[in-house]
């Protein structure tokens, strides 16, 4: 007990030499410190955000978690590979997922973003979500990219 105390108090007695705390060591922790609080918070919002996500789509079948929307850009080139087969959103997978989740709405969320996303393949759903625009928002992200690059 009395050699930790030695030792608690010599390491406490430590300090710090002038070169650590002036020029580009300086420069170097603060940017580091910033990096690190940027990194942070970043990561503390987008916990945040999936963990609100997961809540709008609670009490839908599904649940799981996409890393990119499986129907933008990348979605030609990866379609084969991911999401893989039997996950939401796999290009090829049909209606196997609806029948493994026993329902014709699935819920997922997107990974950047946070944003809850909802899969529907019961034609009575798809034509009243049609026929109600005021109720059900498109998104129109990947609508409006494509006119921005053919229309500029």
């Amino acid at each position: 007990m009395i050699f930790r105390s030695a030792v608690l108090v010599r390491a406490m007695d430590i300090t710090i030499p002038e070169q650590i705390t002036t020029g580009w060591n300086t420069i170097f922790l603060v940017a580091s410190g910033v990096s690190f609080l940027w990194v942070l918070q970043n990561s503390l919002t987008k916990f945040l955000s999936l963990q609100r996500a997961f809540q709008v789509i609670k009490g839908v079948p599904g649940g799981e978690l996409l890393w990119f929307h499986p129907f933008r850009s990348a979605a030609p080139v990866l379609a084969p590979y991911f999401p893989s087969k039997g996950r939401i959103g796999n290009y090829y997978s049909d209606y196997k997922v609806y029948a493994k989740y026993g329902s014709t709405i699935l819920g997922s969320v997107k990974f950047w973003g946070g944003v809850p996303t909802f899969w529907v393949s019961d034609p009575d759903a798809l034509k009243t979500i049609s026929n109600n625009r005021n109720i059900f928002r498109r998104d129109l992200e990947g609508v409006v990219r494509s006119c921005q690059c053919i229309w500029p």
